[in-house]
């Protein structure tokens, strides 16, 4: 059975529809976010979309969801028609949909409450919505902040809730409109991780819109969109080595296949790999059966050096630096604790921590 399917599917933020000077919404002059889409995802399937900011990713998440209606063509969801109104509210007690932005979709000021408050609004057994928050919880790894106030955590601890929220509804259709953007690489592994088991032991069918292709490597079926259109449609691993294709949709590699073809080009005889356990396989296998020096494949063709500031102007110095989140109260969190740090003049920084450590309080 068909889970999603749009037809000839067109839409323009224009103001009063995409209809161009004559009235005629196909003109060369309309301006559309989604232009002509035709797209059939199957029951269970795992799709990844991935383009380029403003490509329609998003506008297809909304359209699917029921958020936005069409200006042309037809969506059909589970076997309703997205464009009949009385066919809405099913359609989003079928689609779940996680935005980029968690503030958007918290509803109450304590977690636990807005983890329950779609499962209520759809009418599940109180008690059956205990075992889901415990279920939603454990599968973001947010157990401890049960109880906490949503407006008090972090960026990556409230997009986890607003996670969290989607799976309590245990929906037939996932969607994740980049979702993972905002956390660390553990967390997005282990959400990524979640929605896999999803995918496969409920068969829930899963949209996954992102930028990362390594997510996209995942998923049963890869989509890249470009200035309103399917541009590329295949298999993940097919997709994502078509290198001149994606450059122009502005999209890169995935970095493991990007560091094969980098050593290989050196002169390190490797194939292109997809994944970090595939690369340091080949690497190894390289380096046992191939007689190289290793310096020459890093050699810089020039060098490039920062003059630094004069004086102190744009030096950093911190000593024994702490800072505590609503000190003196229930609510009291220590951001930072004795943090002993100097950045000359003229450096380039980094700062890298996972979701929660500090990093955003420091700067």
């Amino acid at each position: 059975m068909e889970a999603i399917r749009f037809e000839k599917v067109c839409f323009s933020y224009q103001t009063g529809g995409a209809e161009s000077t004559d009235g005629d919404i196909f003109s060369p002059d309309a301006s559309f976010s989604l232009d002509g889409i035709d797209l059939s995802v199957e029951e269970g399937e795992f799709v990844a979309v991935l383009g380029h900011n403003g490509s329609g990713k998003s506008t297809l998440a909304r359209l699917t969801n029921g958020l936005l209606t069409p200006t042309a063509g037809k969506i059909t969801v589970m076997g309703l028609d997205a464009g009949e109104g009385k066919n809405l509210f099913e359609i989003r007690k079928q689609v779940g949909i996680v935005f980029q932005n968690p503030d958007n979709q918290t509803v109450a000021s304590i977690v636990e409450d807005d983890i329950a408050f779609g499962p209520e609004n759809v009418g599940v057994p109180r008690e059956e919505i205990g075992k889901r928050i415990d279920f939603a919880l454990g599968a973001v790894g947010m157990e401890v902040f049960r109880h906490s106030t949503t407006s008090r955590l972090s960026g990556g601890q409230k997009q986890r809730v607003a996670i969290a929220g989607v799976l309590a509804l245990k929906p037939r259709v996932m969607i994740l409109d980049e979702s993972t953007a905002m956390l660390d690489p553990r967390g997005r592994k282990e959400v990524i991780e979640v929605v896999q088991k999803l995918n496969k032991e409920e068969k829930i069918t899963v949209l996954l819109i992102t930028h990362f292709p390594e997510e996209a490597l995942l998923a049963d079926r890869a989509l890249v969109m470009h200035q309103g259109k399917i541009v590329m449609e295949g298999k993940p691993e097919e997709v994502l080595k078509r290198e001149e294709e994606l450059l122009k949709c502005s999209l890169t590699l995935p970095r493991p296949l990007k560091i094969s073809r980098a050593l290989r080009k050196g002169g390190l005889s490797v194939v292109d790999a997809l994944n970090a356990d595939a690369l340091g396989e080949e690497i190894a296998n390289a380096l046992k059966n191939t007689p190289v020096t290793l310096p020459a494949i890093w050699e810089r063709e020039e060098e490039i050096s920062v003059a630094p500031l004069s004086g102190e102007i744009g030096r950093v110095e911190c000593k024994n630096l702490s800072f505590t989140y609503n000190p003196s109260s229930p609510f009291a969190t220590h951001a930072l604790n004795g943090v002993d740090l100097e950045i000359n003049a003229g450096e380039f920084f980094g700062i890298i921590g996972h979701t929660g450590s500090g990093k955003s309080t420091f700067v």
